[in-house]
């Protein structure tokens, strides 16, 4: 559960206009893809009182919801110098063995760099706690390429707290990300296994199935077995990449009692 809110908005605001003055950036730039935890983070960085633009790539992933974002940003942030939103004409690729998806995300991270020079940006990554804590247990590559990443100490059922919080609308905090889609298993459900394996260490239960997994395996239900066996099977031979500490807002260890 998320509490005290407002004073961990004043957190991440802080911590964001510290990462500008340490960086010597002139603006923010975000990657908008119309799941809640991108729109989350634009919608935090256009929300903070510091006089820096923030530059939204829509990349186009849901039309939908990017839409709707793209409404209430202009509805809720009042003066359009705080913000500018870029739509690229994506480069229509046909590549064997990668779908739009693929594609689009490759493109993300050219654009990314592209845009960051052009405005001297600082880049705003928006992967949440619960996909982070997921991706290091099983050891499935991560993007390391941005800056920094203001709700990766906030589990996705935080993120959508906070979503509540920057008032943004029903249909982007209901949407489902990418991976959610891809994978079959909602972030929920993710946010579960993470925070099993925190309790009961169910990566040695899977590790040593003889020695301990059955400890543990009889308390799952058949969807939590098979979402456990997935997820390891998936990332099992994949390496990992850690983000460094000081791209990451810290706030269970820097705001002791406000998340849990």
């Amino acid at each position: 559960m998320l509490i005290y809110k407002e004073r961990v908005f004043s957190h991440i605001e802080n911590w964001i206009s510290g990462s500008l003055l340490a960086d010597r950036k002139d603006n923010l730039l975000c990657i908008v893809t119309g799941g809640i935890d991108s729109c989350v983070t634009a919608a935090l960085c256009c929300k903070l009182n510091i006089s820096k633009k923030v530059i939204m790539i829509f990349m186009g992933f849901k039309e939908k919801e990017e839409a709707i974002f793209e409404n209430w940003i202009i509805n809720n942030i009042q003066s359009n110098t705080k913000y500018q939103i870029i739509k690229p004409e994506h480069v229509d690729l046909k590549l064997p063995g990668l779908d739009n998806v693929d594609s689009k995300s490759s493109l993300s991270l050219t654009y990314l760099d592209l845009y960051a020079r052009r405005y001297n940006a600082l880049t705003v990554g928006n992967i949440n706690k619960s996909e982070y804590d997921l991706v290091k247990l099983f050891k499935r590559r991560i993007d390391t390429s941005y800056d920094i990443y203001p709700i990766i100490d906030l589990f996705r059922s935080e993120v959508v707290e906070l979503g509540n919080h920057l008032k943004l609308p029903e249909e982007i905090l209901q949407s489902k990300s990418i991976t959610e889609e891809s994978f079959g298993y909602s972030f929920d459900e993710l946010e579960w296994l993470v925070r099993e394996n925190q309790n009961l260490g169910i990566v040695s239960a899977i590790k040593d199935p003889e020695a301990s997994r059955s400890k543990y395996w009889a308390l799952y239900n058949s969807r939590n077995k098979a979402m456990i066996n997935e997820v390891y099977k998936m990332n099992k031979m994949n390496s990992t990449k850690n983000i460094p500490n000081d791209r990451k807002c810290q706030m269970r260890t820097s705001m002791p009692g406000l998340v849990k």
